[in-house]
């Protein structure tokens, strides 16, 4: 009997049962259109009863049938229930289907789409009737792109025994090769530790300190190095035990940023059992614009542009504060600026972390930030080895600036991160965010007057929040548009619709101007639809895009936006609205068409 077909007639057996319901399908994960669901339902096996967990799903989202293959031990599919006076067996899984793996280069067991696997019934008191049972799913689900984070799901329904006779017989061959390391489990942190043991914990907690390590030599730190070099200098000058002060206050604020995200990875795998990922935080547009701009305004720092100074007796008299406040902000400034550069030791730890108790997983991020603070702890404790390294002088100022230039580039991840449209923006608004801080910093002195002062400092914030306000929130399209394409606008005119085509391009500031002014505005909208036009959107950004070529071939202008045409079916001419005009003008045209 072929595989399909015991599909079919299990699916067929559970579709007639339904003298006791599971309830819908529970979503097991979810990525953008692939999805996987399931759910559980009484069956039969070989005459004895069982449950089946019925599996849904896209044909890409795939689960791991072997553990070998997986992206780390342990994540394959597992399966485990229990109810009270209920004992069950080793679960059940299906022949795996072949599935070619990319990135390892051959084709690897996994269930994919439309599958299930038993969980056998064993035993079970004879006077139960009505029973709650718990099922718990672990995995990792991946894509042919990309691997989501491991996760941990608990399906629940009742089981009723007075119906026993009722459940449907089912026809299920196993894989041959019986899954050992799928056991029952009965206790919650029995599954949680399945595929865990004392060597697997001790490397993984070796590669946690290890990427610490790694991260001091990232791109991402490199371009403060020659900061932090400079203050290893200066502390090394101090007293021993003022020395040591300083350089575990340091240390302190690299490993504080780590320990701060352990304590939220372990908050939030203890009350929604969601895991966390470093990477996480990126796939916000707010979070995005905040590290284009605090990048730039770093580079600036790091170009002299904005100059970091204090007067001489502010400087004597808070030294001790300032002193031990600039170390802590030091270390926990390189902790945030590594994460952008975390590499496949960190991914690695990552993921078998997720998969693990919560405090497992406080524990590999403390150790990601001892790691990072070693080095510096050992050039503190000994300083005699900073005589190893390049002496301070001009060349740190040309690494510096070096560095400031490594910063901007790297200020081009989370900008590339950001929608199209939110681009040119949000990297003007940085721009303007450096003027402002420079106007901040380098327009006034200790000795320019309190009122000068504060009015100069007063229009710099002004500025940058004006600028903010007016080029940071994310417009929405009150309109429908559709990509140009000249037989579509064919179509229209000659089912007697008529065409609006709005001409534009990237580079083109007055057709953002006409963009907010005419066509985001609410009776626009409304007048468009209601005279049933279809509203084309024309790029023009580079000669040869075809609505470039046909604005002059066709329609006879020499390439000027923005132009707004409105084709009128029985009209021989468009209506044609050249430049930057008003509402009006729009309604006036649109009369046309009535």
């Amino acid at each position: 009997m072929t595989t399909y077909l015991q599909k079919c007639i299990l699916l067929l057996g559970i579709i007639i049962f339904c003298s006791t319901s599971f309830g819908q399908p529970v979503e097991i994960i979810r990525h953008e259109q692939e999805y996987s669901t399931a759910q559980i339902e009484p069956v039969r096996y070989n005459g004895a009863p069982a449950l089946a967990v019925h599996f849904r799903g896209t044909d890409d989202l795939h689960y791991y049938a072997d553990p070998q293959s997986a992206p780390t031990p342990g994540l394959e599919l597992k399966a485990a229930a229990e109810a009270q006076g209920v004992r069950f067996g080793q679960a059940l899984f299906p022949e795996p289907e072949a599935f070619y793996d990319t990135s390892q280069q051959q084709n690897i067991d996994v269930y994919v789409g439309d599958f299930y696997l038993l969980l056998p019934i064993e035993s079970y008191s004879k006077e139960l009737q009505l029973v709650p049972v718990t099922v718990r799913l672990s995995s990792i689900a991946c894509t042919s792109r990309l691997c989501l984070p491991p996760f941990e799901k608990t399906l629940n329904g009742e089981i009723d025994f007075s119906t026993l006779d009722t459940w449907p017989e089912v026809a299920f061959i196993p894989a041959a090769t019986a899954r050992a390391d799928t056991q029952a489990v009965e206790k919650d942190d029995d599954l949680r530790s399945l595929g865990r043991s004392a060597s697997e914990t001790a490397l993984m907690l070796l590669l946690a300190l290890a990427a610490g390590l790694a991260f001091n030599v990232m791109p991402c730190v490199l371009p403060v190095l020659p900061l932090i070099v400079s203050r290893i200098v200066n502390i090394a000058k101090e007293r021993p035990s003022r020395r040591i002060a300083l350089g575990l206050t340091f240390c302190v604020g690299i490993a504080a940023f780590f320990m701060a995200m352990g304590v939220f990875s372990s908050v939030l795998r203890l009350t929604t059992g969601a895991v966390f990922n470093l990477s996480d935080p990126y796939r916000y547009a707010t979070f995005d614009i905040i590290m284009v701009v605090f990048l730039v305004l770093f580079a600036m720092f790091m170009f002299d542009v904005l100059p970091l100074t204090l007067p001489s007796g502010l400087s004597g008299r808070t030294a001790d504060a300032g002193t031990f406040g600039g170390s802590f902000g030091m270390g926990f400034l390189a902790a945030i600026l590594s994460i952008p550069c975390s590499g496949a030791i960190l991914a690695a730890v990552l993921i078998w972390v997720q998969t693990q108790p919560w405090l497992m997983g406080f524990w590999v991020f403390l150790l990601m930030g001892i790691g990072m603070a070693l080095p510096y702890a050992v050039l503190v404790a000994a300083p005699n080895l900073l005589n190893r390294l390049p002496k301070p002088g001009g060349w740190m100022e040309q690494f510096k600036k070096t560095m400031g230039f490594a910063l901007l580039l790297l200020a081009i991840k989370p900008l590339a991160a950001l929608p199209k449209e939110q681009l040119a923006a949000v990297a003007s608004f940085a721009v303007v965010a450096a003027f402002s801080a420079w106007m901040w910093g380098a327009w006034v002195s200790f000795s320019t007057p309190r009122g000068k002062k504060w009015l100069i400092r007063g229009a710099a914030v002004l500025i940058a929040v004006s600028a903010g306000l007016w080029l940071l929130p994310q417009k929405t399209d009150l309109i429908e548009w559709v990509d140009y394409d000249r037989g579509r606008i064919e179509d229209a005119v000659a089912h007697n619709r008529p065409v609006l085509i709005k001409f534009t391009a990237d580079w083109c500031t007055n057709c953002k101007i006409l963009e907010d002014r005419v066509f985001r505005d609410p009776q626009v909208a409304a007048a468009l639809k209601e005279a049933n036009i279809l509203p084309v959107k024309a790029d023009t950004t580079l000669a040869d895009f075809p609505a470039a070529v046909d604005l002059q071939q066709i329609y006879g202008i020499p390439g000027t936006v923005p132009m707004t045409i409105l084709l009128v079916p029985g009209h021989a001419e468009p209506i044609r609205l050249p430049g930057i005009y008003d509402k009006r003008d729009l309604f006036d045209a649109i009369q046309a068409v009535d």
